[in-house]
């Protein structure tokens, strides 16, 4: 399969999957459009409720809530990323070792990041974004980074 490229068009997904052979591509949840958003969701859930399912993950490494909490999901995602990596028939035979050992990483980073919802079962708690982050101009963060930005760009050289 040849991607087509001119001078007009150059369909960048198909030479990507050309240069990668269709191996799995880690998902850019702020990138994605509805459509390709929706399968990615489905993708995902299926594939959590099977690793909880599987290795007998509870509330305190995934919570049932998972889907509402943005750190929850980047995590689960780039797992789920390195899961097909791993296991796909073309990869190395220690594929499947490296990723439990990256999934051991990893669920340790989940156990802190659930113990920081405290979402307990049947109780759902709302991610508290910092002020900072939400409402720069208010908080008076935007200034501060842009003082800052002006301080670093000045003191670069040309």
């Amino acid at each position: 399969m040849s991607a087509p490229v001119d001078d007009d068009h150059v369909d960048v997904d198909a030479l990507v999957d050309q240069v990668l052979g269709g191996r799995p591509r880690p998902v850019v949840w702020q990138h994605l459009d509805a459509a390709t958003a929706a399968t990615a969701w489905a993708e995902l859930d299926t594939w959590v409720r099977w690793l909880a399912s599987r290795y007998s993950l509870d509330h305190r490494d995934v919570p049932p809530c998972w889907f509402a909490h943005g750190h929850l999901v980047e995590e689960l995602s780039a797992l789920r990323t390195a899961h097909r990596a791993s296991f796909d028939p073309a990869a190395s035979p220690v594929g499947p070792v490296e990723w439990h050992q990256t999934f051991a990483a990893a669920r340790g980073r989940l156990q802190l990041w659930c113990g920081r919802t405290g979402c307990r079962p049947g109780e759902h708690r709302p991610d508290a974004p910092p002020a900072w982050a939400t409402d720069p101009m208010t908080t008076g963060y935007g200034a501060r980074f842009a003082a800052h930005l002006e301080a670093d760009l000045s003191a670069r050289d040309d």
